[in-house]
C-alpha cells in the first residue's frame, strides 16, 4: 500500500482537473484499501489551477467627433469665430454654447485673441475644463497648421448636415408622390447613403 501511495503522489501533485484529481483518489483508496480522508492525509493536494490570462486588448484610437474638431480649431485661432454663422450648430449641440463664448469673447477683445489670452477668460466657467482639455490636443500643432482649411471642411459638413435634416423633414411631412422630382432624387440617394447619405456623419 505504501508503494501505491508513493507512486501515486507525483502524478496527483501535477493534475489540475478537480474531478479526474478526486476520481483517481478514490480509485487509490479502494485499491489501497484505506479511507479516502485517510488517504487523503497521505496525498498531496492537487496543483492550484492558474487562472486564465486575459486577452491582450487592442488599444483603440481615440476618435474625435466633428463637433470636438471644430472647438479645437477655433481655440486653436479664435479669431476664426468670427465668421462662424452659429446657426450652423442646432440649438440643442452641446458645443453651441462654448462656441457662442469663444464669438463673445473674441468680439469683446480690443485686440486679436489667443489662445492661451481665451483659455484664461475660461476660467471659473463652466468652459475652463472642456479648454484645458481641447489645449492638451492641440499643445503639438504648429503654428503653420492650415486651420483655415480645417474649419472650412467643417463648417461644409455641418451645412450639409443642416440641409440634409430639412430635407428629411420634407420626407417625413407628406407622401413621396409629392415632392419634385430633383426631391425624389435626392430621397433616393439619401436611402442609398449616396451624396446626400454623408449628413448622416456625427
Amino acid at each position: 500500500r505504501a508503494a501505491l501511495v508513493n507512486a501515486a503522489k507525483p502524478l496527483l501533485a501535477q493534475l489540475h482537473a478537480p474531478i479526474l484529481s478526486a476520481l483517481l483518489r478514490r480509485r487509490i483508496a479502494e485499491i489501497a484499501g484505506l479511507p479516502e480522508i485517510e488517504l487523503a492525509a497521505l496525498l498531496p493536494a492537487s496543483a492550484p489551477r492558474s487562472a486564465p490570462e486575459a486577452p491582450a486588448r487592442t488599444p483603440r484610437l481615440p476618435v474625435t467627433s466633428n463637433d470636438r474638431r471644430l472647438l479645437r480649431a477655433l481655440l486653436f485661432r479664435p479669431q476664426l469665430a468670427t465668421g462662424l454663422d452659429i446657426s450652423l450648430l442646432g440649438a440643442t449641440n452641446p458645443v453651441r454654447p462654448a462656441v457662442a463664448f469663444i464669438q463673445s469673447a473674441t468680439s469683446a477683445s480690443p485686440v486679436e485673441l489667443t489662445t492661451a489670452a481665451l483659455i484664461e477668460q475660461a476660467r471659473g466657467t463652466s468652459f475652463e475644463t472642456l479648454f484645458d482639455e481641447l489645449a492638451a490636443e492641440i499643445f503639438g500643432w504648429d503654428d503653420d497648421y492650415d486651420v483655415n482649411a480645417e474649419l472650412t471642411g467643417l463648417v461644409e459638413k455641418l451645412k450639409r448636415g443642416q440641409e440634409n435634416a430639412a430635407f428629411r423633414e420634407i420626407v417625413r411631412s407628406g407622401p413621396v408622390d409629392d415632392l419634385s422630382a430633383e426631391q425624389r432624387k435626392r430621397a433616393q440617394e439619401y436611402r442609398r447613403g449616396g451624396p446626400g447619405g454623408d449628413a448622416r456623419e456625427t
